[in-house]
């Protein structure tokens, strides 16, 4: 798969693919046609754990989606020498939403149910740096202001984490993981903009 990079960690990582225009921009006209109209779009916060208003079910974008994803699930596992609940051909795309987050709401530690899960960051309105000077008052010995966090258990046993510095950089980026690799999203201060990202989950066949 072109322009794929993984990212490792000891035990596994994750691995990201940045959408060309042709997959990035039908994605973005329906997350368009969610924002005008928020009171028409169909809630999915009941089935997620964020700390978010606007969190909403997509649909019209399913297959390019989950043809992407699946691609992303098959390199996972010859990387990773992944071994999950099925062969990656038996993978389909259940379900996948919109979050809206706004400034001070937040993802808190969590998984998924099934095979693999995905991230597409879709606008991200603030830089590290600018969440950095933003909560500079906070004289603390690690500011993770608008980073995403995965956490797991080393080979030693010690809970640990890999800090992700997802910022206006990332925007348009894919990344792929594990669905039962725990991990969170911080708050962020710096901006008034929704940061949008898509995510949706691979199970296998029934």
């Amino acid at each position: 798969m072109k322009d794929l990079i993984a990212f490792d960690f000891n035990p596994g990582g994750f691995i990201g693919y940045e959408l060309s225009d042709e997959e990035f921009f039908p994605l973005l006209q329906e997350i368009d046609e969610v924002q005008s109209n928020f009171e028409n779009a169909e809630p999915f916060n009941e089935n997620l754990v964020g700390q978010i208003k606007h969190e909403y079910r997509l649909n019209k974008n399913r297959k390019p989606l989950e043809k992407i994803a699946i691609k992303m699930a098959e390199e996972y596992t010859k990387i990773y020498n992944y071994k999950s609940g099925g062969a990656t051909e038996n993978l389909v795309l259940n379900e996948y939403w919109v979050n809206f987050q706004r400034k001070h709401e937040f993802n808190p530690f969590h998984n998924h149910d099934g095979e693999f899960v995905f991230v597409i960051y879709v606008k991200v309105p603030y830089t590290i740096e600018e969440e950095q000077a933003a909560t500079a008052y906070v004289e603390a010995r690690i500011n993770r202001a608008g980073y995403f966090s995965f956490l797991f258990i080393t080979p030693l046993g010690e809970i640990t984490a890999f800090e992700l510095a997802a910022d206006k950089k990332f925007e348009r980026r894919m990344i792929l993981f594990p669905a039962k690799l725990n991990h969170q999203v911080y708050p962020f201060y710096s901006s008034d903009e929704f940061r949008i990202t898509v995510s949706g989950n691979l199970f296998l066949k029934k």
